[in-house]
């Protein structure tokens, strides 16, 4: 009813969208505070980019954000009680991919909350995480993979993340493989510096 006559300009259709590219990476770390004296709890949120040398990090990325959450969730929530619902996770994007931590915590935990976010950036950046860790979360993602790949819609993604992002459709049937071949090494690099630039 309102589209039906719409046409789409021809010089617009023809020449697409520019390539954009990433900009520089941050130097610095900057810390911003909103205070509000009526509040019990204080959101705490920190948030690095990654060195994401394009789509063939997504594997990596992805078992990073497993590593990131597991991490968190049992240092803030399990041992130091902190908080209820602290959480991390890793994310690409078209051009950049980024490591971020976030938590509701109790107002005397912020400084520590704060604190962990850093020491677990430093741990990623260093390899500092056991071995037998990093296969569980590497398996769980390949596992992950082909369980969100049953329904029509789940199915159709994964169809339309292979044409959109130029993959070939072996990345769907050797998504596995993709997962396997992550390493501390890709991991290391992927995260170097983002403690000193967030």
């Amino acid at each position: 009813k309102y589209f039906s006559g719409w046409k789409g300009r021809a010089d617009v259709v023809n020449e697409g969208m520019a390539d954009l590219t990433a900009p520089a990476m941050p130097k610095g770390k900057k810390v911003y505070l909103f205070d509000d004296p009526k509040k019990t709890q204080t959101q705490t949120t920190q948030i690095c980019r990654l060195n994401y040398e394009g789509d063939s990090d997504r594997h990596a990325i992805s078992v990073m954000s497993e590593l990131v959450f597991t991490r968190t969730f049992s240092q803030l929530r399990i041992k130091e009680g902190l908080a209820y619902s602290p959480g991390g996770y890793a994310s690409n994007y078209d051009k950049y991919g980024i490591m971020a931590f976030s938590s509701l915590a109790v107002n005397r935990g912020v400084g520590r909350t704060l604190e962990f976010f850093d020491e677990a950036i430093r741990e990623m950046e260093n390899g500092e995480f056991d071995e037998g860790i990093l296969q569980q979360a590497k398996l769980r993602k390949a596992r992950e993979a082909g369980v969100t790949g049953q329904s029509t819609g789940q199915m159709m993604d994964k169809l339309v993340a292979v044409i959109s992002n130029e993959r070939t459709w072996s990345s769907i049937s050797d998504m596995g493989k993709g997962y396997a071949a992550v390493s501390k090494e890709q991991l290391q690099r992927l995260s170097k510096g983002c403690a000193d630039n967030s």
